[in-house]
This record gives structure tokens, sequence and C-alpha cells, in this order.
């Protein structure tokens, strides 16, 4: 499994940021 830090405001958008969260915790 591999850990993954995402930055809001680093290059992706509110909007971004909250859609690949969703995505990433659908996943597992």
């Amino acid at each position: 499994m591999y850990k993954i830090t995402l930055i809001p405001g680093d290059g992706t958008g509110p909007e971004i940021t909250e859609a690949v969260v969703r995505v990433l915790e659908a996943t597992g």
C-alpha cells in the first residue's frame, strides 16, 4: 500500500482536490 500526500492549492483547485479524495477513499 502506498501513502499519498495531497496538498490542496499546489496546482490543483479545491474541486479537484475534493474529487481526488473521494476517489481514493472509494478505492481503499
